[in-house]
């Protein structure tokens, strides 16, 4: 009997330890956030790989971070387009890393903070663009990034087109394949996560 108490109780300790340090793990690079961040993360969709192959950056999801009823959150494109709390779109994650970026020069201000989230509240609930279309019937998670800034008048990176990509490797192709029924349409406007990660107009805060 003394055991099983003694078992249980270390249990308990290494339990009540373990969250200790997940909420702490979480706790100190909240506390440095701004809204209008933009954080990046690997995605574990399926089309994942097929964006690290094409863009030749291992980040293939990124979002732009608001604050609604004082929790952080992220707003990002997905099916359906929407804001999900920063913890959980973190755990969404491959293994929960992830980067956060902000604005260089210190905007965006509080005034195209409101601008934004506006714009956002308005695209909520819109469907994910998996054919990557430069309009905002559908969007995807770059796209809305790019255009949010863009929206205040803070230019993030020169858009591309589909064309200045990596369409090559086979992993690609059947994506491409299953989409478009063949090549995706070469003159159309994009951007992707890892263009906005290289960009110079961001530095990075902390990543984890």
């Amino acid at each position: 009997m003394l055991r099983r108490t003694r078992t249980t109780s270390g249990f308990l300790f290494l339990y009540s330890l373990n969250v200790f340090l997940s909420l702490q793990l979480f706790a100190a690079p909240f506390d440095e956030l701004r809204e209008g961040d933009v954080v990046f993360q690997i995605s574990r969709s399926s089309q994942s790989q097929a964006i690290q192959l094409a863009t030749g950056s291992k980040y293939s999801h990124v979002g732009i971070i608001f604050k609604r009823a004082g929790r952080w959150v992220v707003f990002e494109a997905v099916q359906p387009v929407r804001f999900v709390d920063l913890s959980q779109w973190i755990k969404n994650g491959e293994r929960s890393h992830f980067v956060v970026k902000r604005y260089a020069d210190g905007a965006p201000d509080a005034s195209q903070i409101a601008v934004m989230k506006k714009k956002a509240e308005a695209w909520a609930g819109r469907n994910y663009d998996g054919h990557f279309r430069w309009s905002d019937d559908r969007l995807y998670c770059s796209e809305v990034v790019w255009k949010l800034y863009d929206l205040v008048g803070l230019k993030t990176v020169p858009l591309k087109r589909f064309s200045d990509y990596d369409l090559k490797h086979p992993v690609v192709q059947q994506k491409m394949k299953q989409r478009y029924g063949g090549m995706p349409p070469l003159n159309e406007l994009a951007v992707s996560p890892g263009d906005l990660f290289v960009s110079d107009r961001f530095r990075t805060v902390f990543e984890r």
